[in-house]
């Protein structure tokens, strides 16, 4: 049995922190190692992954966090302030759950209109993008093009009747053969090539 996701909650707003810690206590393989009013509070805890529910402007933290935004147009500022992924308020339990685990993991997770908002920026620029090291198989460019529609590895699973495993092993292969560090920059790349 693996280990269970430590997570702190951080939230200023009473409710909105008692509600996060009720949902996330129910959840297999997570524990709730604390709710704080404030990121400072932080400091002394151990913890995998800090659920943050932002009210203020970005800032970096020195520690894996998860951003939970009520307006999407934050999110470009808090991917760059260090935020290792982006959940919407009017995200699904499911959702949210997805986005911790992926966090855990050491992945980047931003919500699909949060995921399309910023590859179509990114897109925009018109950035000049390298051809693939070796070609991408069929399966690889279906999970890459399902990646670029912003679904999770999960939903891309389940769509193409995979594991999630085995939706991951096709993304570190794509990652290796475009020479891209994130789900963004393979999005991209779809995006412009595909």
């Amino acid at each position: 049995m693996s280990t269970a996701i430590r997570v702190l909650v951080i939230s200023p707003r009473t409710l909105v922190r008692a509600g996060l810690g009720a949902v996330l206590r129910g959840q297999p393989q997570i524990q709730v190692v604390g709710q704080v009013d404030d990121a400072h509070a932080a400091a002394d805890l151990h913890f995998d992954v800090a659920l943050l529910d932002v009210r203020k402007k970005p800032l970096p933290l020195p520690f894996k966090f998860l951003a939970l935004l009520s307006d999407p147009n934050d999110a470009r500022s808090w991917l760059d302030a260090g935020a290792a992924g982006i959940v919407l308020e009017t995200a699904s339990v499911e959702e949210l759950l997805s986005a911790i685990r992926q966090v855990a993991r050491g992945e980047t997770f931003l919500s699909p209109p949060i995921a399309k908002q910023i590859i179509a920026s990114l897109a925009a620029r018109g950035l000049p993008r390298e051809q693939p090291i070796e070609s991408l198989t069929n399966r690889e460019r279906e999970v890459l093009r399902l990646l670029a529609e912003g679904l999770s590895n999960k939903d891309i699973a389940q769509r193409l009747y995979l594991s999630v495993r085995t939706v991951e092993g096709h993304l570190a292969n794509v990652y290796g053969k475009l020479r891209v560090r994130s789900r963004t920059e393979a999005a991209l790349w779809a995006i412009e090539n595909l």
